[in-house]
Order: structure tokens, then C-alpha cells, then sequence
């Protein structure tokens, strides 16, 4: 790897901390998310609370997920209105008519 850049294809471990040692560490527990790609979950009287990760590991898997997931949403959606059938030449139709109404209501 290159620098300090971080392969954030590798597994990730999660690390389950108390609030309490949280509190102590938690300059630490940042810094080695930020350096180890670990996630802690934090608990408080051993129920699971909120999950400390860096921000690399959130744009890339979390926030990943939830926009494939509205985009599997977005198709299916379309596919039950029939409009995955459309051909190019009525998308391009479709398009250009809602971009008239568009800069028609500015």
C-alpha cells in the first residue's frame, strides 16, 4: 500500500468497548479507526449503543449500501410500471419533454 493509504478491501474488525473505557479512550479508539480500518461498537451495560468507524470505511460501505439500495428501489419501481421495456428512442423522448417542462416552469 501506498502512503497512508488504507486497503479498505480487507476484513474489518469490530471491537466491542464499554461507554465507560470509551470515554477514557476515545481520542485512541478514533485514531485507530482512522489507522486500522477497526470499528468499535460501544456498549452500555452490554446492549449495544452506536458504532465508532472512520469516515473512509462509512463513504465507502455504509453509505455504498444505503445508495445501491435506493437504486435497486429506483429499478424495481420501474420495472413495475413497465417502463424497463422502453427503448432508447422513447427514453430520449421522455427525457427531452421533461426537461422542456422543466426550464418552462423556472
Amino acid at each position: 500500500m501506498e502512503g497512508n493509504k488504507k486497503d479498505l478491501r480487507q476484513p474489518v474488525a469490530l471491537t466491542m468497548v464499554g461507554l465507560d473505557r470509551a470515554r477514557r479512550e476515545l481520542s485512541r479508539l478514533v485514531r485507530e479507526a482512522q489507522i486500522t480500518n477497526t470499528r468499535y461498537l460501544l456498549c452500555e451495560r452490554g446492549k449495544p449503543q452506536v458504532v465508532v468507524l472512520s469516515i473512509d470505511d462509512y463513504l465507502r460501505n455504509i453509505l455504498r449500501r444505503e445508495r445501491l439500495s435506493v437504486i435497486a428501489e429506483i429499478q424495481l419501481e420501474a420495472k413495475d410500471k413497465g417502463l424497463d421495456k422502453m427503448s432508447m428512442e422513447e427514453i430520449d423522448k421522455e427525457t427531452k419533454a421533461h426537461r422542456k417542462a422543466k426550464s418552462q416552469s423556472k
